[in-house]
């Protein structure tokens, strides 16, 4: 942002400039006559329920599409972008249906009760869905693609995710230490012997008998340590163990190993096969209280014991370094992206509000009529603040619904605090919109005077 920071300072110029020249140029443009008295309105009366229809099937197309389609299918993602857009075209027009046989229910209902601001309010909705669609459509794709996008962002941040739950879910109560290098049986001794009172070692090694199988080599204590029993030479342990210690060092591993073969040893004969163990053996620490161990001590142990030193992590330490930046980027996402949906909502609001204060000087002489100005305040919030609430609660659902899919689990940046934060900023707009329309207009009611026309 620092580099381009010129770039971004110009661009609320940029874009003045350019809505100036096209309403400049949409002013100087011929317009074609048409001979009937409610073009505009024939036309979306005619393909806005026609589109509507069309919405459960893109978010049926959008949230189980790909599912027909392998993992590996490249087809999988193109149809899953294909049903979004699909729901992004026709969510607000189901909404302005909607909107439109609500408006019905309340001319009914302000005619039947006698208010007024009802009446006028349920009129305008029922008259022109076209109003309300382009109202909500600015909203709902806001939030469709604030969802999309932490969403495919929290895929990227998602190892570092979940290795920063396995830390708080075990801590440093475990750790894992690679020697570096060639060492010998007499390096690993001491270093075992030396260990911080409390702390118990066990060696995990893979076997050359495929996947789902381990090799777990520890003394009595050790595996006591991790709830596991003790046995005679050999045993074997199927499914995932007691200690949760233990259950994350497993889980992290490639194939997350579904059989233990426990095997009890000494010292020395730990010590031998941890010095001569391949890459994809670890030796893993533990402190018998189950509290945190002392990592700085281990650390300057193995460098004074170990001719290159060692390598001492707590599981997962590595995946949450490496996905610092994507976990950075998908804050950002979010943060930038709900600042979006506001500018949109702001926007919005302020057409609806303009509409509203158009159409609303027909209002003025109910203020008469009634006895007051709540006629505007009851349609304005017809007007204004409802399409915001129904573009808040449909727009939002939909869009979690759409990012399920991409997010997989609740592994992903996307949380319903986000959801929610983005639809309660939607709604906090909407209420000030609707105070704002209800006043410019009450006060237009006030400046009415009666004309001879």
């Amino acid at each position: 942002m620092r580099q381009h920071g010129w770039w971004i300072a110009l661009t609320p110029a940029v874009a003045l400039v350019t809505v100036l020249a096209t309403v400049v140029v949409a002013e100087l443009a011929p317009r074609r006559r048409s001979a009937g008295t409610r073009p505009y309105g024939a036309v979306v009366s005619t393909w806005l329920p026609r589109l509507a229809a069309f919405f459960p099937v893109a978010l049926l197309v959008a949230v189980r599409g790909p599912d027909v389609f392998g993992s590996d299918s490249g087809q999988r993602t193109l149809v899953g972008w294909a049903g979004i857009a699909g729901t992004m075209l026709t969510l607000p027009a189901a909404m302005a249906v909607t909107a439109a046989a609500a408006g019905r229910l309340l001319t009914r209902w302000g005619r039947s009760w006698g208010l007024a601001g009802t009446l006028v309010a349920g009129r305008r909705a029922s008259t022109h869905p076209g109003s309300t669609a382009r109202l909500v459509t600015g909203v709902t794709v806001a939030l469709i693609v604030l969802l999309q996008a932490v969403a495919w962002q929290g895929l990227f941040g998602a190892q570092s995710a979940d290795a920063q739950r396995t830390l708080d879910r075990i801590g440093r109560s475990a750790l894992t230490v690679g020697a570096r290098g060639d060492v010998s049986d007499t390096d690993m001794t001491t270093f075992l012997s030396r260990l911080p009172d409390g702390t118990d070692a066990v060696l995990l090694a893979g076997t050359t008998e495929g996947a789902g199988r381990m090799d777990l080599y520890g003394d009595c204590p050790a595996l006591a340590t991790l709830h596991l029993r003790c046995p005679a030479s050999t045993a074997r342990v199927s499914g995932a163990p007691d200690d949760p210690r233990l259950g994350e060092v497993i889980r992290r591993t490639p194939h997350q190993t579904l059989v233990t073969e426990i095997h009890r040893t000494g010292l020395r004969t730990l010590a031998h096969r941890a010095a001569g163990a391949t890459e994809d053996a670890s030796l893993l620490l533990v402190r018998r209280d189950g509290r945190a161990l002392p990592v700085a001590a281990v650390k300057r142990l193995a460098y004074e014991v170990f001719p290159r030193g060692a390598r001492a992590t707590v599981p997962g330490e590595d995946e949450l370094t490496a996905g610092v930046p994507n976990r950075d980027q998908g804050r950002w996402s979010a943060l930038l992206g709900l600042v979006g949906v506001g500018v949109l909502t702001v926007a919005a609001g302020l057409s609806a509000m303009a509409e509203f204060l158009r159409h609303g000087r027909a209002l003025a002489p109910l203020s008469v009529l009634t006895g007051g100005i709540r006629v505007f305040r009851v349609s304005a919030a017809w007007s204004v603040f409802m399409p915001l609430l129904l573009a808040a609660l449909a727009g939002s659902t939909v869009a979690a619904a759409l990012a399920d899919p991409v997010s997989e689990s609740d592994d992903a940046f996307l949380t319903r605090r986000l959801t929610s934060s983005a639809a309660g900023t939607v709604l906090l707009i909407g209420v000030l919109m609707w105070a704002w329309a209800a006043t410019v207009a009450a006060r237009q009611a006030h400046l009415w005077r009666p004309r001879g026309d």
